[in-house]
């Protein structure tokens, strides 16, 4: 589709089509007369469009075929976990290999999580461990959700949020650091079903350890 418009346009502003428009459509007479520009940015948009169009069970095998290919280590994924991630990074992938990337920090031992300084710094040890504080009070609190949920743990974050007068952000973004390492993940309730309870709790612990140590007056 974003082949056939480099050097030539159906006009009408039309962009989107399949080959059998194209055949139909095609003539030398729109070929534009000027170099064509390869747009990679445009391409992106037209992928990801084109993904998150796809019915859920045609993008889970697509894109399991690919990690198959390219990332065998999401093997180790538990069956139900799998259609979760698919799930959750379906809408926002442009292309099928951008949920390996984006998605490692759910396959990684609790403590090879490698930390964003920037996002550390930002999200967790300004104001002298600010994020740091919020951290330490929110894993008492989830350790009391029983079962576990993405639901209930999004519900417990948003009263906390009410309660201390902040907006959610505050605490689920030291969350999202202490969990993958950095604030780029999918919502925080579809994060935390997929990782568990206790690898959750594990990495906030792990985050904890790591970064008190090096913020004065934490």
């Amino acid at each position: 589709n974003y082949i056939a418009l480099l050097g030539w346009s159906p006009g009408n502003d039309v962009e989107r089509f399949d080959l059998d428009f194209i055949a139909q459509n095609f003539s030398l007479e729109r070929v534009n007369k000027a170099n064509a520009k390869f747009d990679r940015d445009k391409l992106f948009r037209f992928n990801g469009d084109t993904i998150a169009q796809l019915p859920p069970e045609q993008f889970q095998q697509r894109l399991k075929t690919h990690l198959e290919s390219y990332h065998p280590l999401f093997g180790s994924l538990p069956d139900n976990r799998f259609p979760q991630i698919a799930a959750a990074y379906q809408p926002r992938s442009r292309t099928l290999d951008e949920p390996a990337q984006l998605a490692r920090f759910f396959i990684q031992d609790d403590d090879e999580i490698k930390y964003d300084p920037k996002a550390v710094e930002k999200n967790l040890t300004k104001n002298n461990g600010e994020g740091l504080a919020v951290l330490k009070e929110l894993a008492d609190r989830l350790a009391t959700i029983d079962p576990w949920s993405g639901e209930a743990a999004h519900d417990l974050i948003r009263s906390m949020a009410e309660e201390k007068g902040v907006k959610m952000g505050a605490i689920a973004q030291p969350l999202r650091v202490a969990v993958s390492g950095t604030t780029v993940t999918p919502p925080i309730d579809a994060t935390l079903e997929i990782l568990g309870k206790q690898a959750t709790l594990n990495r906030i612990d792990l985050c904890l350890i790591h970064h008190m140590n090096t913020t004065p007056d934490a």
